[in-house]
Parts: C-alpha cells; structure tokens; sequence
C-alpha cells in the first residue's frame, strides 16, 4: 500500500470513529452524503434529469401528436419518465458504491474502521436515494405545469412518490448488493445495468401481451411493469386506489427482499469482492 493510501485510510478510520464516540452511522451517511453533493455529482445529476424533463414538457405542448395526448396521460408519462430515469441514476451510484471503492483502493480504509459494516451499506444507500428526493422535488413544477386545469396534481405526486420510493429502494440495495461482490466496477455496472433493462423493456410491450393466466402473474410479478401498471390505473383509468393496492405486492416485496440482502451481503464485506468472510 502507497503512503497516500495509508494515510488516506488512517483518517478515513478517525472520522468514522469520531473524536466524541458518536453515532458511526450518522457519521458515515454524513460523509457519503458529502462526498455526492459536495462534489458536485448529485448536482449535475440533477441538472441531466431537469433537462430531460424540460425536452418532455416542450414536446408535449408543441408536438403534433404529443400535444393531443389528454393531459392525464401527460402526467402519466412525466411520473413514468421520472421514476425509471431516477431509478437508473440510483442504480448506477449504487453500482458504484464498494466495486468503485476497490478500484480506487479507498475501500480498504473503511474495512479496517472498527464499526459493523452494513453501516457503510446503510449509509450509501442513503446517499443513492437522496438522488430521488431531489428528483422528485425538481419533477413537482413540471408536474404542477402538466396539469394546470385539473385537480390530478396531488394523485400525481402522491403516486410518483410511492413509486419512485419504492423503486429506488430496490434499484439502490440491489445495486450495492451487487457491488459489493462484484470484482471489478467494470462488471457491477454492466450487471445492474442489464438488469434494470431486463425489468424495465416489458414495459413497452403491447397490453395485449398481459392479458391472459401466464401474461398477468408476468405483469405481477415483475416490479417495474407492476408499478406502472399501478400508476396508469389510477392516474389514466379513474380506478381507485383500493383497487390497485394489491399491485404493490411485488415492487414493495422486492424492494425488502434486495434491502435485506444488502444487509447480509455487507456483513461479508471483503476487499477482493465475492463472499467471502
């Protein structure tokens, strides 16, 4: 290990340990936290997706064919494109999150901090799903915009909420599952990446394809066509939340069952990757 390395673990070591014996959770969130924002990363995140939202909304007030859409359908799309883009920005911060360490040989300071270590699991969640919340704060103008006449706006954020809550918390602890067995950054990314695109292309197949037996437990059980399906009832199709509840079975079941392996897979938290103890 270089001087620099040393050096950078040794006081890596001393702020999580804290000079007062404080919380060494808190600690590491704040750290992580810092480390997102402070460097600017979180921010420019923020400005891709605002622009993102903006290139929407311009082409579905001027687009021909766009700009006939009704405008709970607008609203639908905007939460839709919202949800999945913060989604992928989560997962690729999370993929990140140990493998990027390992290559940056930081991640053995953390390891050798007398703390447990699904507090840096907990801890960099955090910090990945801090990326929703400014998403989502930045999305409540446009969203207000889109439904400028209508009372839809607080179903919209309610919905864009529980959807990008949930979502994010799965994408996010399934990502740094991941990562913290990957061997290389190279390999996490394209792991979560393939994964995110596994879930998330059924959702442009045509309705037809979910109709029958098989098409609907699919529909069901797949987190992200069970979100959106759940959205586009109650925002599109006047269905009440009642009736959809059930719809959130698989995204919430999903979200706790990568949470959960997150927790498990830190504790086996190791500096070459895999499970090692």
């Amino acid at each position: 290990m270089s001087e620099e390395t040393t050096t950078t673990s040794v006081s890596t070591r001393t702020q999580i340990r804290g000079d007062g014996g404080g919380n060494p959770l808190r600690t590491i969130t704040v750290q992580e936290l810092q480390d997102l924002w402070r460097r600017g990363r979180g921010f420019a995140l923020l400005v891709i997706f605002s622009l993102l939202l903006s290139g929407l909304t311009y082409l579905l007030a001027t687009g021909k064919e766009l700009s006939l859409l009704a405008q709970k359908d607008m609203l639908n799309m905007t939460v839709q494109m919202t949800v999945l883009v913060v989604s992928l920005g989560a997962l690729i911060l999370a993929a990140d999150g140990f493998s990027g360490e390992r290559e940056r040989s930081t991640l053995e300071g953390l390891l050798l901090a007398p703390v447990p270590r699904w507090n840096f699991a907990v801890g960099k969640l955090v910090s990945a799903l801090s990326i929703w919340v400014g998403a989502y704060l930045v999305s409540l103008p446009y969203l207000l915009t889109l439904s400028n006449g209508t009372h839809m706006f607080w179903t919209a954020i309610e919905l864009e909420l529980i959807a990008g809550t949930v979502l994010s918390i799965f994408f996010a602890s399934f990502g740094l599952a991941v990562s913290a067995v990957a061997s290389s950054n190279r390999t996490s990314l394209a792991s979560c990446i393939l994964v995110l695109l596994a879930l998330v292309a059924p959702t442009q197949l045509a309705g037809s394809v979910y109709t029958g037996l098989i098409g609907g437990l699919f529909e069901r059980a797949n987190p992200v066509t069970a979100m959106v399906h759940f959205v586009d009832k109650i925002l599109v199709s006047n269905h009440t939340w009642g009736e959809m509840v059930s719809w959130l079975a698989s995204p919430v079941f999903f979200a706790v069952l990568a949470f959960i392996a997150l927790v498990l897979v830190s504790k086996r938290l190791n500096y070459q990757g895999g499970l090692r103890a």
